[in-house]
């Protein structure tokens, strides 16, 4: 497991910058730990906001941002469209780039972070200028490369079109021709929280280890909301509804796996799910494309030590949680029920494998013998 308080440390250290403080130094980034999984640390990040510009240069162009960004900079950014911002090759241990007007954000068209290194990306907009025609590769507007680490996406407000919250009256057609995904972490130890992603293909997605993911929003879409493909990474306090069919895929709320060239899966280490919710549809009922959403999708290779804890969603899937193969994990106080509040098997539970601690989970159907604190129940 990520030593969460070393993360959350660097996160804050970096975020902390605006109110005056030390910036740590680049050349010793934190060094991650496994710590006992038994009580990891509740992380709280403390929320960024901009202080009033009192003079100064303020960045009005992308790049202004890139000349600006230095080792513990506070970068204001004037609004307007600003088009794609692309990050290459920058070190710049705590500094923080945020709007001149928080109430009035500039947008950018998509954000790549390349062979970088400490920054925080904050408050800002994310909406792209032409669309992006549905394939087996998904197109990220947020992303990191493998060589990036220690960079912080928060509060940015992702749209895979300019008029994603109106999704629900989207077609078929709509979601195909404009199937952007959200953020997308290839390097380790990278961090987003407080993003909204609405109208997407894909919400987050993490193939690195030890992300950091805390309390973002996925509103309307068509593939998974959550794949952490990564290990040890802590996943808490995030929120996925209103999934949507456009073609097969089946729509998960998570889905962890790591599948190598020859086929055959690589176990899953050390992941943290806490306080999660997944609820299938909060608007529009009666939505043609109305999906079943699975839940915690983890079907394919060993999960080892994996912790889920507190999460609730609602479905007509009949996965709520399936672990195929689980390693000494510990799966404790879930919800799992019908979205409808009808009596169904809707989402099952099922935890199978060696070692592992199932305790005080409802669900309305469970896949196993567990212990008498499990309770069966279709809904609450």
């Amino acid at each position: 497991m990520i030593d969460i308080d070393k993360i959350a440390s660097h996160a804050e250290a970096i975020l902390s910058e605006i109110k005056g403080s030390t910036v740590p130094p680049a050349e010793e980034p934190p060094v991650v730990t496994v710590p006992p999984a038994e009580e990891p640390p509740v992380v709280t990040v403390p929320p960024v906001t901009a202080p009033p510009v009192v003079g100064g240069a303020v960045a009005k162009s992308v790049s202004d941002i890139l000349n600006m960004t230095k080792p513990g900079a506070i970068v204001y950014v004037r609004k307007g469209n600003l088009g794609s911002l692309v990050f290459n090759g920058i070190s710049a241990a705590g500094a923080t780039i945020i709007p001149e007007d928080p109430s009035d954000p500039a947008n950018f068209s998509d954000v790549s972070v390349l062979k970088s290194f400490g920054f925080c990306l904050s408050g800002f907009s994310v909406v792209p200028s032409i669309g992006a025609k549905m394939a087996s590769v998904q197109k990220y507007l947020v992303k990191t490369d493998a060589a990036s680490a220690h960079i912080i996406f928060k509060d940015l407000d992702i749209k895979a079109r300019d008029d994603a919250d109106d999704f629900t009256n989207w077609t078929k057609a709509d979601w195909t021709a404009w199937a952007w995904s959200g953020i997308q972490f290839l390097g380790k130890q990278n961090l987003a929280q407080g993003c909204k992603m609405t109208g997407v293909n894909f919400g987050f997605s993490t193939l690195a280890d030890e992300a950091y993911v805390a309390g973002n929003t996925v509103f309307g879409f068509t593939g998974d909301a959550y794949r952490i493909n990564g290990n040890n990474c802590v996943v808490v306090k995030n929120r996925g509804t209103d999934s949507h069919t456009v073609n097969s895929n089946h729509c998960d709320l998570f889905q962890s796996f790591k599948k190598l060239p020859n086929g055959t899966y690589q176990a899953m280490v050390g992941n943290l799910y806490e306080d999660n919710v997944g609820i299938e549809w909060t608007v529009r009922r009666n939505n043609p494309l109305r999906e079943k959403l699975q839940g915690f999708g983890m079907y394919n290779g060993l999960m080892d030590g994996i912790i889920m804890r507190r999460n609730h969603v609602e479905t007509t899937s009949y996965t709520g949680v399936t672990i195929n193969s689980g390693k000494n994990c510990i799966i404790e106080d879930n919800y799992f029920g019908n979205v409808d509040k009808v009596v169904a098997d809707c989402g099952r539970f099922k935890v199978a494998g060696t070692g592992n601690q199932v305790h005080r989970n409802q669900a309305p159907k469970f896949i196993g013998t567990y212990d008498s604190t499990n309770v069966k129940k279709p809904f609450q």
